[in-house]
């Protein structure tokens, strides 16, 4: 009888630990679906020390809001987008002409609430 509280026990961390894989599994998969949004790329830039987000979406895109784009097709690497450190090889996403038109206040007003979700996660 001293047997089976022990047995209920290892029981129960089998259980844990495989709802622990199936919740990263599930979170791998949603990473790297996010990462396949973005299946094309014009280039890439590896960041110097100092270098912003956007600064490199202003090089390449004409715009700094537009790196909220940037952010989203490395965010596999990137954890914080206002923590980009030096020597990380950024892909730089080919985007729709439209959605990064500089000159289109509706493309800035989309990249800027995009920006205003990822900052309010902090």
């Amino acid at each position: 009888m001293k047997k089976l509280p022990f047995l209920i026990f290892a029981g129960l961390l089998s259980a844990v630990s495989v709802l622990g894989q199936s919740a990263n599994a599930t979170q791998n998969k949603e990473d790297k679906q996010l990462f396949l949004k973005y299946d094309e790329f014009m280039g890439t830039e590896m960041v110097k020390d100092g270098s912003r987000l956007a600064q490199i979406a202003r090089r390449w895109y004409g715009e700094q809001a537009f790196w909220v784009y940037i952010y989203e097709a490395n965010s596999y690497q990137i954890k914080d987008p206002n923590k980009v450190y030096p020597g990380i090889i950024l892909q730089i996403p080919k985007m729709d002409p439209e959605l990064v038109n500089p000159n289109n206040p509706e493309s800035i007003a989309k990249a800027n609430a995009i920006k205003a979700k990822y900052l309010k996660k902090k």
